[in-house]
């Protein structure tokens, strides 16, 4: 069986086009593990987001609920969907960027890093033109922008061609090839949809790293038994083909690519399981390419042609409030709510499937953000905002430990532990022992 070839970005422009964002129109994904959204590129599209909520969250419902909690992530107050609506809807009426901007100051504790360095930008602006519009202001920031994201990103080149040599013969065309096509796309119009972008090249470095394994497994299923064979390489090539044409930690019917080939990777090739991956390093350095989400020029360069009401949003819309499973379901993670955060869109979004330890390599302070998010919990516990939830904030603190490494504390509930468990669910009883005095006192 001959290995689909990796794809290209000439490939890309012919028929394999992400799908262009808007911030109007946000919707749940069903098919995916954790909360992810999928845009309109509509222009007409209501100005509501309209979500739908899916199932294997369904035991989380009564987190979407909250208002006030600090993300475990960032340590940002999170929008809740009725919060967003409201401001969607008021920011909707505004017709100028002074009126925005001054709408917008009561969100600013909602507002990501790199959303509020760039909202500062725009009202310092405003304060010295009350007639500027954002468009007009983050127009003007572009060209800089550009220039210095061009900057930061040729630095993590540079630093993935250091490495090239250490590649065998053909890995090292592979990927330079990669780069050069990378580099071509930074230099094309922000206005071509088609320009590039962090997430395409990561990918093709991923299906670079996949294709040795693709080979052996090919090879090892050559050597089954006819009647064997053909089922086999049917799932290998339905394998490469999803590889090939989704981004590699996205779920596809409940798996990522990389987690398909993994499978394979065991069943038929197992000698190659322990065997380094030449690739991996080059992944790791390609991971700290600017996006809009840790870099100010990135998120100027993205947003700048935006219409007004688009690039408001947009300073709040990464901060709507989502269900994250702390241990991926596509991982043997629970769809449970102590598996279950309260987190924003932005960070599910950017951790994905990514192992906790690699975020948190990218975020220490989040162990310091998980006091504050089970602080938030206590007080809705003890204020009736968790009814039927009230141990929550018990069982969530065994998970951080565990999972993240954070050892947070419980501190001035205003419940009796008795009280908090009286609610607690029959299936979850043997999970949690060390509770059990609390079970007996509540029947």
């Amino acid at each position: 069986m001959k290995i689909l070839p990796f794809i290209s970005y000439q490939t890309q422009q012919l028929g394999i086009q992400p799908q262009q964002r808007s911030y109007n129109a946000i919707s749940y994904n069903k098919t995916l593990s954790c909360d992810k959204f999928e845009y309109s590129n509509s222009t007409t599209t209501p100005i509501t987001p309209t979500i739908s909520f899916q199932s294997n969250v369904s035991n989380g419902q009564f987190l979407r609920k909250l208002s006030g909690i600090h993300d475990p992530y960032s340590g940002v107050v999170i929008l809740n969907n009725k919060e967003m609506n409201q401001a969607y809807q008021d920011l909707s009426k505004l017709t100028t960027g002074r009126e925005r901007i001054t709408y917008l100051n009561q969100y600013e504790d909602s507002m990501l890093p790199v959303e509020k360095a760039v909202f500062n930008i725009c009202k310092s602006e405003i304060n010295y033109n009350k007639h500027l519009s954002l468009q007009q202001i983050l127009t003007k920031k572009q060209p800089k922008a550009l220039k210095n994201l061009i900057k930061e990103q040729r630095t993590v080149f540079n630093e993935i061609v250091e490495q090239i040599p250490t590649l065998s013969e053909e890995n090292q065309h592979k990927v330079n090839s990669a780069i050069s096509n990378a580099k071509e796309l930074i230099l094309l119009p922000h206005e071509d949809k088609n320009h590039f972008k962090k997430t395409r090249f990561m990918d093709e470095l991923v299906r670079i790293s996949q294709d040795k394994i693709l080979r052996r497994i090919d090879e090892n299923i050559s050597q089954l038994p006819e009647e064997e064979q053909t089922n086999a390489k049917e799932r290998l090539y339905e394998t490469e083909r999803i590889l090939l044409n989704n981004p590699h930690n996205i779920n596809v019917k409940g798996k990522t690519p990389l987690e398909r080939v993994k499978e394979l990777q065991v069943e038929f090739a197992p000698e190659t399981l322990n065997e380094p991956n030449e690739i991996e390093p080059l992944i790791e350095i390609a991971s700290k390419l600017p996006t809009s989400k840790d870099s100010i020029n990135a998120y100027i360069v993205e947003t700048y042609s935006k219409d007004d009401k688009t690039i408001a949003k947009r300073f709040i819309s990464e901060s709507l409030g989502t269900i994250e499973h702390i241990v991926p379901d596509s991982k043997g993670g629970a769809n449970e709510a102590y598996n279950f955060l309260f987190v924003t869109k932005s960070r599910n979004e950017e951790r994905g499937n990514m192992p906790m330890e690699h975020f948190l390599r990218k975020y220490p302070n989040i162990p310091n953000h998980c006091q504050t998010y089970i602080n938030d919990m206590v007080k809705a516990g003890y204020s009736s905002k968790l009814r039927g939830h009230e141990w929550y904030p018990y069982v969530i603190k065994e998970t951080m430990r565990d999972e993240i490494g954070a050892n947070v504390a419980i501190r001035d509930y205003r419940m009796s532990p008795q009280k908090v468990f009286k609610s607690f669910p029959q299936h979850l009883k043997e999970r949690y022992p060390k509770f059990e005095k609390y079970f007996t006192n509540s029947q």
